[in-house]
């Protein structure tokens, strides 16, 4: 199997380098019937359809926030594989039907993606405390806390392995009277 690197300067992105690394593997080690392996910060539209005009296979990440396009299929408790004790895969057409994705979930990720939320939320309730106090303390008002079901589609996105981890994640409002 060829191994090869690039060396791009520091302020180079990765997404306007994928022509270059393909084509000079392709020059340095001919062409073959390679998949292409590629993490999401390389996915851009221009990419996928060059990769595609040019008949190359490939496997990139996609970026998180294309994740609502497959809120539906990622909700759906059918069809998900166990390929690891954690983790599970399913095969799914794309929504134009040109290209397959394989959507892969982890409790461990699961898990993480709970705790960011958490924290931010707690960072939030913090900063949103504070100037509260800061406001009652120079108004005169009192303060008066509610609780609110935050935005669904974070549910569909960090869907856990198995119904019953379903998330419900909570976001604080605060009004003043």
């Amino acid at each position: 199997m060829p191994l090869g690197y690039e060396i791009f300067s520091g302020n180079t992105t990765d997404v306007t380098t994928v022509e270059e690394i393909v084509s000079g593997m392709e020059r340095r080690f001919g062409k073959a019937n390679r998949v292409w392996v590629m993490d999401r910060g390389m996915v851009s539209a221009e990419n996928l359809a060059w990769l595609n005009q040019t008949g190359r296979r490939y496997v990139i990440g996609t970026p998180k926030a294309q994740l609502r396009r497959f809120a539906k299929e990622i909700a759906d408790t059918t069809d998900w594989r166990h390929i690891r004790e954690d983790v599970e895969v399913k095969i799914c057409r794309g929504p134009e039907g040109q290209e397959t994705f394989l959507l892969c979930r982890s409790a461990a990720r699961v898990d993480k993606e709970r705790a960011m939320h958490a924290r931010f939320a707690e960072r939030i309730e913090e900063r949103l405390q504070a100037l509260d106090v800061s406001s009652a303390a120079k108004s005169g008002s009192t303060v008066v806390s509610s609780s609110v079901r935050s935005d669904a589609s974070y549910s569909a996105i960090a869907a856990p392995l198995g119904a019953s981890r379903s998330p419900s994640p909570t976001m604080n409002r605060r009004s003043r009277d």
